[in-house]
Parts: C-alpha cells; structure tokens; sequence
C-alpha cells in the first residue's frame, strides 16, 4: 500500500501565519467520502529553535476546533527550513484517525515552548480561490477560544495509507555462493 492524497490546499500560499506558545493555528477540512488519516503534512518553516511541534486532529463545532484530540503526533522542527518559501513536512500518526464522510475536522498546530524567537511559520493563501471544504482558525489562548479567518487557507495535505509495500511490497537480495 502506499499513501494516497485525500483533502489538501496546497497552491498559492502568499503569506504566513506564526504559531508559538499560546498562539495555536488550525486549519479545518471535510471530506465527501471518508478515509482513515494516516499522515498529514504542512507547508512551513522555523525562525530559531522551536523545538517540539504537536500536531492534533479535533473534531469541529461549528467550524471551530472543540471536543477531544482524536490523534496527535509530536515533531521536532529544528531542523526545518528557515527559508521563508518554505518546505512539506510530514506527521505520520501511528493510529489511524477515522475521518467519516461530510464531517469536519481541524488539523491544529502547537508549539508549547515556542516564543517569537522560536516560532514555526505555516504558509498561507490569504489572496487566492478559497479552499471550500474548511478555512483558517486560530487561537491566541492555547485553543481555549477560537476565531475563524474567512478568507485565508494554510497549506495542507491530508493521506490514507502508507508506505509499507510502496516498492512493491517485496525485498530482493542478491546472494552469490561461492564454491568449490
């Protein structure tokens, strides 16, 4: 099996949004068909040492991130790019995150021990087509409240599957007896 592209917005980013300490960011999606998360992964780049991401998929109340973390991953982002163009990262969730068909969902974004000088920035479209499955939302409280920014879309992609078998599934070796 391999990975295989479900929802995503990943053209057009003009912009940036900063994601440090208390400053959480989120983008929500819908799906129309329903699939199992495997991996989601954003456009971004790091100013300083911003050290550990955690990325969470929560449920959505009227299109704001609310309710329990259905999954999590935790990345270290110091190794990112600083260029402000960006670069994909990935978050490979070891437990599948069932996303049910026409239901929305947040992918949120937290750095705990960020501080200006020490922030990732995901890239954004504030300019172009909005994508029309979900938008923008951040909180400035560690997602105590939530504000949906109309208009704006982080870059984002969202997978089912995985990469075991993306080979085709088999190793080969090649061994050589040698003989007398």
């Amino acid at each position: 099996m391999a990975y295989t592209l479900q929802e995503y917005y990943d053209t057009g980013d003009d912009t940036l949004t900063v994601c440090y300490s208390n400053n959480w960011r989120g983008q929500t999606f819908t799906d129309a068909s329903g699939f199992d998360l495997t991996r989601v992964s954003i456009k971004a780049y790091r100013i300083g040492a911003p050290g550990n991401v955690t990325m969470d998929i929560m449920a959505t109340t009227a299109g704001k991130p609310s309710g329990a973390v259905l999954g999590t991953v935790d990345v270290s982002a110091n190794g990112w790019t600083t260029d402000a163009d960006g670069d994909w990262y990935d978050f490979d969730f070891e437990t599948p995150v069932t996303i049910p068909a026409g239901t929305m969902y947040a992918i949120v974004l937290s750095i705990p021990a960020g501080d200006a000088s020490n922030q990732v920035r995901w890239r954004d479209d504030q300019s172009g087509t909005p994508y029309s499955n979900g938008t923008y939302v951040y909180s400035s409280n560690s997602g105590g409240t939530w504000t949906i920014s109309a208009g704006a879309d982080l870059m984002f992609r969202t997978y089912s599957g995985d990469d075991s078998g993306a080979a085709g599934g088999f190793m080969t070796l090649n061994t050589r007896y040698w003989g007398t």
